[in-house]
């Protein structure tokens, strides 16, 4: 609460505040201000400077606070600096994963052998969730180190070792995607959701959020501005998902879009024209389920007796179909809103012929 003075033969105004300084609570003093509402209006551009940076009071029993407590404060500090959908994420698995080991723990009991124990733990998940895993607690470390002087112990243990092996992308080539997607006869939904998805190359939490307005048919062109994830808790509507920002900024994107996508859309249009009006194009009044999407998958590729593939494997095998066609790399990584051509690259680069071979082909044609 600020606190205003005027004292002194000039009869100057001064205000008296408190801030957090280095973890410090200390007081704060302007002055010299011939009115008041002059001491006034400097106190809060001062505090709007202030507040653009971060303040925690120190908290000086802080090694004898539980680790859950701790973990709870941590999570307020994160949920105004990360997305919506990753504050739940982290939540969710912390719960599962790392607040039932330190369960109990003191901040002071967390050495480097408790650390260590906790990750033999987890060791046998994937190389990628673990790792995640531990990002997370090496992140709460890290605030206390910034906050309140605590070392980092996570940062002392030495982390996963990335395996060796890649696992492989699988592709489908525009002749196997053809005789899976002429199974859906009888499914004009699923048919145009796989399709968008072949056919475009978007993620799919970006397909199961479009609505209408997304789509402008008569310039051939989809808008791409929020996806949806699942992996949060019920929210406070009692919904399983929630709609969010894509990935990252590159991810804002309008794409075209083929002629047989176009057609697909159109008869799909026609026949649900409830897709027109709801608030998802795909599902309508919600979202598609992820667990029907992928029992449809696996249910059709045996159908059409193709090879079982992954989701995010329609992506790959949209970039895998655009590089056949001779796309170069800076419109590949814009259209699948890669946040620039190296991420392509290293994601695709066994995709692309030899370029330098067939450069010199053509170097040796020339007369």
């Amino acid at each position: 609460m600020a606190n205003y003075q005027c004292r002194g033969k000039k009869k100057l105004w001064s205000v008296r505040f408190t801030i957090i300084e280095d973890g410090l609570e200390i007081q704060k003093r302007l002055s010299g201000f011939p009115r008041k509402k002059d001491a006034e209006a400097a106190y809060i551009d001062f505090m709007q400077e202030y507040e653009k940076t971060d303040h925690v009071k120190l908290d000086s029993n802080i090694l004898n606070r539980k680790f859950d407590d701790v973990f709870t404060e941590f999570m307020g500090y994160k949920q105004q600096r990360i997305k919506e959908s990753s504050y739940y994420d982290i939540n969710k698995i912390a719960e599962k994963h790392i607040i039932p080991f330190f369960d109990n723990c003191k901040i002071k009991d967390i050495n480097k052998p408790k650390v260590l124990a906790w990750q033999n733990s987890i060791s046998d998940y994937s190389y990628k969730y673990k790792s995640k895993l531990r990002y997370i607690l090496y992140s709460c470390f890290r605030y206390l180190s910034m906050y309140y002087d605590v070392d980092n112990v996570v940062a002392k243990v030495e982390p996963f070792r990335k395996p060796n092996t890649k696992k492989e992308m699988d592709i489908w080539t525009l002749d196997e995607f053809k005789k899976f997607i002429e199974t859906f006869s009888d499914d004009i939904e699923f048919k145009t959701f796989f399709s968008l998805l072949y056919y475009t190359g978007c993620r799919l939490g970006e397909a199961l959020a479009l609505n209408y307005n997304d789509f402008n048919i008569k310039t051939g062109k989809l808008k791409i501005n929020k996806s949806i994830t699942t992996k949060i808790y019920k929210t406070a509507l009692d919904k399983n998902y929630l709609v969010t920002s894509p990935k990252n900024q590159s991810s804002f994107r309008e794409i075209l879009l083929p002629k047989v996508l176009i057609d697909q859309l159109t008869e799909y249009m026609n026949e649900v024209p409830d897709a027109c009006s709801s608030e998802f194009f795909f599902g309508q009044t919600r979202p598609l389920d992820d667990n029907t999407i992928y029992r449809r998958l696996n249910s059709h590729c045996a159908t059409a007796e193709v090879k079982k593939i992954r989701i995010h494997d329609f992506r790959h095998s949209h970039v895998s179909l655009l590089i056949e066609h001779g796309a170069n790399i800076v419109l590949i990584a814009k259209r699948v809103g890669h946040t620039d051509t190296q991420q392509t690259l290293n994601t695709y680069s066994h995709l692309f012929p030899n370029s330098e071979q067939d450069l010199i082909k053509k170097i040796d044609t020339l007369k």
